[in-house]
């Protein structure tokens, strides 16, 4: 954008975007012959990531399967997100296993060990700080106790 000619360039952070949304996981699937599932109750959530962090879990999802089933799962695309984490538990809320990663929005669980991680606890997926550049022609101390608002030909950078 263009910016008028002044002798005073300030930065400032006026607010803080938001974080991804949690995923949210579709109705699953039968499960299919194919996997090294050993037969039980298993439950399952996803968690979406981008270059800063990972959500929280999804809502959690939950399969009876047989001896050698694997388990399909799917879940709606979430704005930001670069990749998806998928995390298996054999008791409900106390998913301890992160069993896959994808940038897809399905998944299927063949039973594979995966590896020995839960969730996060607070969403660290923040899409970060957006921070407005402007010139002005008068300098911050003179701008002192006064509120600071970037105005509308201000840039714009996250």
């Amino acid at each position: 954008q263009d910016m008028p000619d002044a002798p005073y360039v300030f930065l400032t952070d006026q607010a803080t975007a938001s974080a991804l949304a949690a995923p949210v996981l579709n109705t699953l699937a039968a499960p299919t012959t194919g996997g090294t599932f050993t037969a039980g109750t298993y439950y399952w959530v996803i968690t979406a990531k981008n270059a800063k962090g990972e959500t929280i879990a999804s809502n959690e999802k939950t399969a009876t399967l047989t001896t050698n089933q694997e388990q399909a799962l799917s879940w709606g695309a979430v704005s930001g997100a670069t990749s998806y984490n998928v995390y298996r538990g054999t008791v409900a809320g106390e998913e301890n296993v992160l069993v896959g990663n994808t940038a897809s929005t399905s998944f299927t669980d063949t039973g594979a060990a995966g590896t020995a991680q839960t969730p996060p606890g607070s969403n660290t997926a923040a899409v970060g700080k957006i921070y407005y550049i402007w010139q002005a022609a008068e300098p911050i101390s003179a701008l002192a106790g006064k509120p600071i608002v970037a105005p509308a030909n201000a840039v714009v950078i996250e």
